[in-house]
């Protein structure tokens, strides 16, 4: 799921953005994909936490890493499509 959340993102956001992706205690091979995401890509900052926190602690996280003027908050099960960013930055 998150592979697909992360690639319809990339795929559907033409806004200038950064992704901040928190990591709670996932398994191997998401953690591996998301160290590998951080690597290659600038735009991308994965915090990673040893176990699951919870999500509010979570969001938090997520939230103080950013000096963004705009947050969208999503889950790992979200697929966005072709100008979700725009309507919701117009809204």
């Amino acid at each position: 799921m998150t592979k697909e959340c992360v690639d319809s993102i990339s795929k559907h956001t033409a806004y200038p953005h950064r992704l901040i992706i928190i990591d709670n205690g996932s398994d191997y091979e998401t953690k591996n994909y998301l160290k590998g995401l951080n690597i290659s890509n600038p735009n991308t900052l994965v915090i990673r936490n040893d176990s699951n926190i919870g999500f509010v602690k979570a969001v938090n996280q997520g939230v103080k890493a950013s000096d963004a003027p705009y947050l969208c908050l999503m889950n790992n099960d979200t697929v966005a499509t072709s100008g979700w960013l725009d309507e919701m930055k117009n809204f």
